[in-house]
């Protein structure tokens, strides 16, 4: 597998660990109010400021792996891409 070097500010750095720790607990079926999808839902509660500083996060890699996977040999979720899924 092919590794890629990204580089992050302190605060996207801050939001992308947050946000995928409490992704994994909702993955991990833990439901409580103070895990998983009930702290995801209050990004929608933050300023525009912070949404955007996540949008751009978000922006960025979604066009490195865009820029991967049109310069791979086909691997990874490419597949699921043209579905709409994850990617």
């Amino acid at each position: 597998m092919k590794k890629t070097r990204i580089t992050f500010t302190e605060e996207e750095l801050k939001y992308l660990e947050h946000i995928l720790w409490h992704f994994s607990d909702y993955m991990g079926y833990d439901d409580r109010p103070g895990h998983g999808l009930g702290v995801l839902k209050e990004y929608r509660e933050f300023s525009e400021d912070k949404k955007r500083v996540i949008n751009i996060l978000a922006g960025r890699l979604r066009r490195t792996w865009r820029k991967l996977i049109t310069n791979s040999d086909g691997e990874g979720l490419q597949d699921s891409n043209k579905k709409g899924g994850a990617g």
